[in-house]
């Protein structure tokens, strides 16, 4: 398919032939909406995290040689981000990935937890794997996540490796609200929409709106990561080819959510406008980005990128505290004070 034959949205200026050809007035709004879906899919391009990242897997089988050095690195980052799934309504059968946000990393590190595979009779392992969790929910950390997952986070109490007042001190910032306002601030109506006058002025969501790039025609919805996605950087996670093998194995899949937080959370971190979102796509997705366009020089693409990158690295750079100097000698002496305490307690 040559995805060049089609707008891929949102541009810098606004684009009416999808709105021409399928208006979406009142009652016909969700037959219209899902046409409009369809063409966006077709747009869609495979999810591509903001760096190359690994994935380890947190279970009973993990070697406590192996979670030495990830609490290291834990403990010398102070932003993540997370998001938790249930199965089949099962608190104890809950997956829980985590990515460190660390900008001077050239990788990206993504933890997976789940809790069914956590039980372990190894007192030393427990530890390891409990030292590890209080170092990710520290009251000083920020949590990016989806929605309000705090609830979700209990399913660590209930198996014992967090207690409850450290789950109340958790520092969640939840996303989805918040991308909701800066998209419909940033992606205002368009002059022809059919949302009455009056009511445009507020960027809401309006049951008359008629833009293509407005995909939600209720004040009261909420968007998905997938349509986030979808809409601003038209990526699509169940989307692969030649080039992309990030859907090939289980827990790649089950990570590019966790990866989207953070690829979402950094627009919003830095309030890009339609021209800086415009630039980075045109810059990461060549000639997939505009229509009927010649692609700019390398050159071009760098220097039109530059100031984008280079205002991202000076606003998210992880201000390092005491705990990057932390040695194995420091964690051993948490897990002998964790032991001194278990002894007291027994």
């Amino acid at each position: 398919m040559n995805h060049t034959t089609f707008p891929l949205l949102p541009l810098p200026e606004p684009i009416h032939d999808l709105e021409t050809q399928h208006p979406v007035v009142s009652s016909k709004n969700l037959q219209e909406s899902q046409l409009l879906d369809e063409t966006y899919w077709l747009c869609s391009h495979p999810f591509q995290p903001t760096k190359p990242f690994e994935i380890y897997v947190i279970n009973r089988q993990t070697k406590i040689c192996d979670i030495m050095p990830l609490i290291q690195r834990v403990q010398e980052t102070t932003t993540f981000s997370m998001i938790i799934e249930h199965h089949h309504g099962n608190m104890k059968n809950t997956t829980i990935k985590i990515e460190l946000l660390q900008v001077e990393q050239l990788q990206s590190l993504v933890l997976i937890f789940r809790v069914i595979h956590l039980s372990t009779k190894t007192k030393e392992l427990f530890s390891m794997i409990q030292i590890l969790l209080r170092s990710i929910f520290q009251p000083r950390n920020k949590l990016y996540t989806w929605n309000n997952d705090i609830i979700d986070v209990c399913a660590l109490v209930f198996t014992g490796y967090l207690t409850k007042t450290r789950v109340k001190k958790i520092n969640l910032i939840p996303l989805q609200d918040h991308f909701k306002e800066w998209y419909n601030r940033t992606f205002i109506h368009n002059e022809n929409c059919n949302v009455p006058p009056g009511s445009q002025a507020d960027n809401n969501d309006h049951s008359y709106c008629s833009c293509a790039h407005r995909p939600y025609k209720k004040n009261t919805a909420k968007w998905t990561i997938t349509n986030a996605l979808k809409y601003v950087f038209n990526e699509n996670f169940n989307i692969s080819n030649e080039t992309s093998s990030l859907v090939s194995s289980k827990n790649n899949h089950t990570a590019l959510s966790c990866l989207a937080i953070t690829k979402l959370s950094m627009i919003l971190e830095l309030n890009w406008t339609k021209e800086q979102l415009y630039q980075y796509k045109k810059f990461h997705q060549g000639e997939y980005v505009t229509l009927g366009e010649q692609e700019d020089s390398e050159d071009e693409k760098q220097n039109n990128v530059h100031g984008i990158i280079e205002t991202s690295i000076k606003r998210q750079k992880v201000s390092h505290t005491d705990a990057s100097t932390r040695t194995i000698n420091s964690i051993s002496e948490e897990i002998v004070h964790y032991k001194e305490k278990e002894t007291t307690s027994e």
